[in-house]
């Protein structure tokens, strides 16, 4: 366990590396925009990358799914920047473009005042990685749009989703069940995950919701893989 010691030398230490290393754009090294992490270039593609939203029915128990892009566009870049090269500042300009699918394509859900819940990671990735990425957005998405947040669930060690093909991963999805009492009033609850793929995860995470307190479950994610071509929105309604 670091000590409060141990906790100001590291920052100290960062202090003195962010001046030896000045800081780059987080998807194209290039020099970020004033008070930004995002070069000028990067950030005008995910400030108009709203259009871009996929909203679509939700597998089990999941009323409705939200992608701020595909995956093959800046919203999978931020991605591939927060889970590969692990730039966590990543994980709020996620959050800022989930924000903004949200206003433009599902609206109601923040008159719903929801509770944001992430994905739980498998335990061995968590620890592998030292962090976890839904997480990190869901974190910094509840602090955006000033939601309440619970980290309710925790997942079971069990095979991972990537990698695995599409039946592989509906017949075979992951173990999750509830970590904490809920304290939702039966409200509903947004889940969040960096990718959406078959919506396996997504199910597996909402049954033990709604069989706890959850009135209602969506969820929004940063990116939409595995799409052939862009699939119809549903009837926007509370």
């Amino acid at each position: 366990m670091l000590t409060d010691g141990g906790i100001k030398g590291i920052s100290a230490f960062a202090t003195l590396g962010s001046l030896a290393l000045p800081p780059l754009c987080l998807l194209c090294d290039r020099a970020p925009s004033g008070g930004c992490s995002l070069c000028s270039g990067c950030l005008a593609r995910t400030r108009t990358c709203a259009s871009d939203s996929l909203l679509e029915i939700g597998p089990g128990g999941v009323s409705k799914v939200l992608a701020a892009g595909p995956y093959e566009g800046v919203a999978g870049d931020l991605v591939r920047s927060l889970k590969f090269r692990k730039h966590l500042a990543a994980a709020a300009e996620a959050a800022r473009l989930i924000e903004r699918a949200i206003r433009h394509s599902l609206p109601a859900l923040l008159e719903s005042r929801p509770t944001v819940v992430p994905v739980p990671p498998a335990p061995l990735r968590w620890l592998v990685r030292g962090f976890d990425p839904a997480e990190e957005i869901a974190i910094a998405l509840s602090e955006t749009l000033d939601l309440p947040y619970s980290r309710a669930l925790r997942r079971r060690q069990g095979p991972r989703q990537t990698g695995r093909g599409r039946n592989e991963r509906l017949s075979r999805p992951p173990s999750v069940e509830l970590a904490e009492p809920l304290d939702l009033s039966k409200g509903p609850v947004v889940l969040v995950d960096d990718v959406f793929t078959t919506g396996a995860t997504l199910a597996a995470c909402a049954q033990p919701l709604l069989r706890g307190a959850a009135t209602h479950v969506d969820a929004v994610c940063v990116a939409r893989a595995g799409l052939s071509r862009p699939k119809p929105q549903p009837a926007l309604h509370s």
